[in-house]
């Protein structure tokens, strides 16, 4: 009689499998609204992805036509008695050849690449956290903070590059991995983030103001109807 209420081994295998226990209306739903709450998350992660390529890329390939006007401007900063800049870029290319203009071309698309990855990247992922798109468009000094904050994590991250590009341009070029073991071996790892808080400043106070700008007047214009040359 102890036992009487417990099923034997036999008695259990012939029981038929049970079905899943609902513990209320909703829970049929829960499969479906996971799904909803999934898809928006991933398709917000391949955006962010894709603004991320799209940063570093442009500005990479611009650097390539840029990067003999960085070249003027750098010997322009380190001459006592600078010229003009069309002097200057003709007293390169008659004393170096196309060499001599793109100097540091290697690094300065290293520096593009990598800091408009960040400055321009992190935007719109620093803006969603600090705003719902579903309360409308964002103000202003979200968009400022937002712009800000990407710029000075831009500055901090790619502060030796910085250094690499200037050192390059004014000495005429040089391997990128030489540049790098050179900063290093004279300065040490602190060296390398030398001046790291005036460039973080600058940064934030040039990408603050650009990029709100520029998300304003994009989304006035798309207003206006001419949503279609902006996609």
């Amino acid at each position: 009689q102890l036992y009487s209420g417990v099923r034997s081994d036999r008695q259990l295998m012939a029981m038929p499998p049970r079905r899943r226990v609902s513990f209320g209306p909703h829970d049929e739903h829960d499969t479906e609204e996971s799904k909803q709450e999934v898809l928006p998350r991933q398709g917000a992660q391949q955006s962010y992805a894709r603004g991320f390529m799209a940063s570093s890329l442009a500005p990479a390939l611009a650097a390539i036509f840029t990067n003999p006007v960085e070249v003027g401007k750098v010997r322009q900063q380190l001459d006592k008695q600078p010229a003009s800049l069309v002097a200057t870029l003709r007293h390169v290319w008659q004393s170096h050849g196309l060499a001599g203009l793109q100097a540091g071309l290697q690094i300065s698309v290293l520096r593009e690449a990598s800091k408009s990855f960040f400055r321009i990247g992190c935007f719109t992922p620093i803006l969603d956290q600090l705003h719902d798109a579903a309360q409308g468009p964002a103000p202003l000094y979200k968009r400022m903070a937002a712009g800000m904050s990407s710029g000075a994590i831009a500055a901090l991250v790619c502060n030796p590059i910085e250094l690499v590009k200037t050192r390059q341009q004014a000495a005429g070029g040089g391997a990128v991995l030489d540049g790098f073991r050179q900063l290093h071996a004279a300065e040490g790892l602190v060296g390398m983030w030398r001046g790291t808080a005036v460039s973080m400043c600058r940064s934030a106070m040039v990408t603050g103001p650009h990029l709100t700008t520029y998300t304003a007047l994009k989304e006035a214009v798309a207003a206006r109807g001419w949503r279609a040359g902006l996609e």
